[in-house]
């Protein structure tokens, strides 16, 4: 999945997207569930 697919799904930015991966950003509240769901479940990030 690319990010920008991902930003899209999860209602945020690319840079945002960007920033979480490269540890510039820390996810917190409802955002931070959805990683982890995705994390422990990547088939349904897919869906």
């Amino acid at each position: 999945m690319t990010q920008k697919v991902f930003a899209l799904a999860m209602n945020l930015s690319e840079r945002t997207i960007q920033a979480l991966e490269q540890g510039r950003y820390k996810a917190k509240g409802a955002t931070l569930r959805l990683l982890q769901v995705f994390k422990e479940y990547p088939d349904h990030a897919r869906e």
